[in-house]
């Protein structure tokens, strides 16, 4: 919620997919692990919780993929499909396992010294582990750097006046704070009593306050075996097999309906017509619904919706409902 950065990258996303272009491909970017993160002074810092996950990629695999993809060797197959950029494995971090990679490359070894967890949100980012971004990898190599060569590059990059600032960790905090206080910083929301932002990504004011203090803070790494969404039809056919039915089921997990008479037996690309579980029509092709995960563009860009949109969609509602379990734990 409240991430318009993201929707609109999504619309951008389906526009190039229902073009009708012949050899398009989305590369869904994830975060660009560059020496010059400490300039990036932002609030988005404590959107991303503490116990969140990331699967970053250096930029020069960024800019190895893009150079490689221009080449004549790549496969047909690695066309016409939606892929997230991701490191792999050694790029996996949780988010604070990530931070003490970070400040310890600016001369802070221990991080908890210059932040509060009660800062940082509780649910409501965008990160993620991507089991995709491996078959990206087989198609199109890119790989080369991990996390870990990300932190040494930016130690030696850092100027030394910025090191300093770990003899002095009382005065950094102090400005930190005024950065989670300022305009989109949780303090902020908090001091004007910014009740969908504080539900959005707290879940109240109470959750929060249980993250007062180091002591008690409870810090977690989720289980590396990937967890495949269910997406309503068999997709264990093959996709020249694509039918009518497939449509009809992965619309009905979703809510609504594919309202299309018949379709093309393995037809990905024809723009078909769909109805919400709002009434709103709209037409997308089942690469878009199917392998994008797009559906209702109405609702999507209507965030308020999206606690109804999980009541009536067991495909919305399995990303939405672990992440609004999270203050409960």
């Amino acid at each position: 919620m409240f991430d318009n950065y993201a929707v609109t990258k999504a619309v951008a996303e389906s526009i190039v997919v229902d073009s009708g272009l012949k050899h398009w491909v989305s590369l869904r970017q994830t975060g660009i692990a560059h020496v010059n993160l400490w300039r990036i002074f932002d609030p988005i810092l404590f959107h991303n919780p503490l116990n969140g996950v990331l699967e970053w990629v250096t930029v020069r695999d960024s800019g190895r993929l893009l150079a490689n993809v221009c080449e004549e060797a790549v496969p047909d197959e690695f066309w016409g499909r939606i892929y997230n950029i991701g490191g792999g494995e050694r790029c996996r971090v949780v988010n604070h396992e990530f931070m003490g990679k970070l400040f310890g490359a600016i001369g802070l070894k221990d991080f908890r010294r210059v932040f509060d967890p009660s800062w940082f949100a509780l649910r409501n980012f965008h990160g993620q582990w991507y089991e995709d971004s491996d078959r990206l990898q087989q198609l199109v190599p890119f790989r080369s750097e991990s996390i870990d060569d990300f932190a040494r590059q930016m130690a030696d990059s850092v100027p030394f006046y910025i090191k300093l600032g770990g003899l002095f960790p009382s005065a950094v905090k102090k400005r930190i704070a005024a950065l989670a206080a300022g305009n989109g910083g949780p303090l902020h929301w908090f001091a004007h009593n910014e009740g969908d932002r504080i539900a959005a990504f707290f879940g109240s004011r109470a959750a929060r306050e249980k993250n007062a203090g180091w002591e008690g803070f409870k810090f977690e790494r989720p289980s590396a075996t990937p967890q495949r969404l269910n997406h309503g039809y068999d997709e264990s056919k093959p996709r020249s097999a694509l039918s009518l039915e497939d449509l009809r089921n992965a619309a009905g997990y979703r809510g609504g309906q594919c309202v299309a008479s018949d379709i093309a037996r393995g037809d990905w690309v024809t723009p078909q017509p769909w109805r919400c579980s709002c009434g709103h029509q709209f037409k997308a092709s089942p690469n878009l619904v199917l392998m994008g995960g797009h559906w209702c563009p109405e609702c999507t860009l209507n965030p308020t919706r999206y606690a109804e949109l999980a009541k009536h969609s067991p495909f919305f509602n399995q990303v939405w409902a672990p992440d609004q379990a999270l203050v409960q734990q």
